[in-house]
């Protein structure tokens, strides 16, 4: 089992600013378990805290979307589900607060998820 830190970014050396690195997962690492991910379900991503895991799939508890880019938890946690890795779009850095209520996943993260989706879900 690897123990190494996940890095969610890469340096853009010509801007020399943080870009967008997204992070599929292919394997168990025990240091998956307490991250926050992109689950791949019914054509769509949504931010997901990852809970268990095991050689094939992770056990998430998923965030319910309220508009583009905007999501909740949901009032009961009925959603705790296994996916594959394949599922697993990317791991992310924590949804930020947005409202009382919405968290909003990093704008850059995002958009680098919604323009892969394509190719992922075929």
């Amino acid at each position: 089992m690897s123990t190494e830190n996940i890095s969610l970014y890469s340096t853009n050396a010509e801007a020399n600013v943080p870009a967008p690195k997204l992070h599929p997962v292919y394997v168990f690492n025990e240091n998956l378990i307490g991250k926050f991910c992109i689950v791949l379900y019914d054509k769509k991503g949504f931010p997901s805290l990852i809970e268990d895991a095991d050689e094939e799939s992770v056990r998430v508890n998923s965030m319910c979307r309220a508009g583009p880019n905007r999501f909740f938890w949901p009032s009961r946690a009925d959603n705790d589900i296994w996916y594959e890795y394949t599922d697993v779009a990317t791991l992310i850095p924590e949804p930020k607060h947005v409202t009382g209520r919405h968290f909003q996943v990093e704008p850059e993260i995002w958009e680098a998820v919604q323009s892969n989706l394509d190719d992922w879900i075929r």
